[in-house]
């Protein structure tokens, strides 16, 4: 029987019994019987382990508890091994009821119902997180999903990994509680927080294709608010297709280089009222599909090309000739220079050889001039003229 009254257990034996029953210090009971024989009966004892207080789990002779709470039914006298085994950021403080104590592990000896707890605590501060769903869509902390308004509590300095999941037809926006942006986020608990995550139906946003063309020689810069959903580079040339939202701002100007060579724009006639065709900056908004050319007027590459080569054989000529001239001035000056030095006597004449009887040049007389001859008159002879005699007087009469 137990203390309360009940029955603990029934024994059997072949004959009445025929002592008192005598009860040893270990628990065990004995008497004796009529069939001349002497019965030990041992007790046994259950050992009620409750769930943790804490983060934590407990081991009985080395196999740890899985559920709770936990039931073992040991003989009397039995001693029974018992762990706790603390969680991350956890540590063992105490074994509490039927057995009291820090000792950790610890032997327990059944000899009695026992009924014991272990008690987990933390020396760290604890942050309380709450979720809130603004819209269609779910938030999972850490692969746990969470409900709007759902909350947990984790230690100081846990980081959590926040990731939102927008429903079909939705689509994610933002974070609110937190300056983390993304779908996927990671906070660290240093503080309670309460975090929105807000969800938004989905948009059809409608777009306009802008066809730019260029003609002639010549480049265009385009800039846009917003940015364009296709688009790779600053500069068109050619001719380029862009992909734009309804509402986005375009603006169109020339290349400074080009300007002067720019004509005018080709414009649609939604813009030929509000653009000036001539303008070199054009401003307009996408409200539907639009083509436009810039025109540049085209350059005589093979003119200007002729025009250098004749400046430069002008040029190349100059450079020749005027060397020349003045190399021939220089030489003309030192023959002038060479002449003048004979004429003053600073260098002797060359002797020159003469036939006897002959007179120097400057002894020689000068033949006389030259008579007039009168039509009818016979010419004089040379012999006659240069004799030297004087020539009879004409007969008289």
């Amino acid at each position: 029987m137990n203390p309360n009254g009940t029955e603990r257990g029934v024994f059997e034996t072949d004959g009445n019994g025929r002592s008192s029953p005598a009860i040893g210090e270990d628990g065990t009971v004995y008497f004796g019987s009529y069939d001349n024989n002497l019965y030990a009966i041992t007790g046994e004892h259950t050992l009620n382990i409750d769930e943790p207080t804490g983060e934590g789990s407990i081991e009985v002779d080395g196999q740890e508890i899985t559920s709770w709470p936990y039931q073992g039914v040991y003989e009397h006298g039995t001693e029974v091994e018992l762990e706790a085994i603390a969680d991350t950021q956890w540590f063992f403080k105490e074994w509490t009821g039927d057995y009291t104590g820090e000792d950790n592990p610890t032997t327990v000896t059944m000899d009695d119902e026992k009924e014991i707890t272990a008690v987990f605590d933390t020396d760290q501060i604890t942050y309380e997180l709450e979720i809130n769903i603004e819209g269609k869509g779910t938030v999972e902390v850490d692969g746990t999903e969470f409900a709007d308004g759902d909350t947990d509590t984790y230690l100081d300095g846990t980081d959590l990994t926040l990731e939102a999941d927008p429903a079909e037809g939705w689509e994610f926006d933002e974070w609110q509680g937190t300056d983390e942006t993304g779908e996927s986020i990671i906070i660290t608990m240093d503080e309670d927080k309460e975090i929105t995550a807000i969800f938004q139906e989905d948009v059809v946003v409608e777009t306009y294709e802008l066809t730019l063309t260029i003609e002639g020689p010549g480049t265009v810069y385009y800039d846009l608010d917003p940015e364009a959903i296709d688009i790779y580079e600053d500069e068109v040339e050619d001719i380029w297709v862009l992909t734009l939202e309804e509402g986005t701002e375009v603006t169109l100007y020339i290349d400074e280089d080009d300007e002067e060579n720019f004509e005018n724009w080709d414009l649609p006639d939604t813009l030929t009222d509000e653009l000036d065709e001539y303008d070199l900056e054009i401003v307009f908004e996408m409200d539907e599909d639009k083509e436009i050319t810039a025109n540049f007027e085209e350059v005589d590459v093979e003119g200007i090309l002729d025009d250098l080569f004749e400046r430069g054989m002008i040029c190349i000529a100059i450079a020749i000739i005027i060397p020349i001239i003045i190399i021939i001035i220089i030489i003309v000056v030192i023959v002038k220079l060479l002449g003048g030095k004979d004429k003053d006597g600073e260098q002797p004449p060359q002797q020159q050889h003469r036939p006897p009887g002959q007179q120097p040049p400057s002894q020689q007389q000068a033949p006389p001039p030259e008579e007039e001859i009168s039509i009818g008159e016979e010419p004089t002879s040379p012999e006659e003229e240069y004799s030297g005699e004087v020539p009879p007087p004409p007969p008289e009469g």
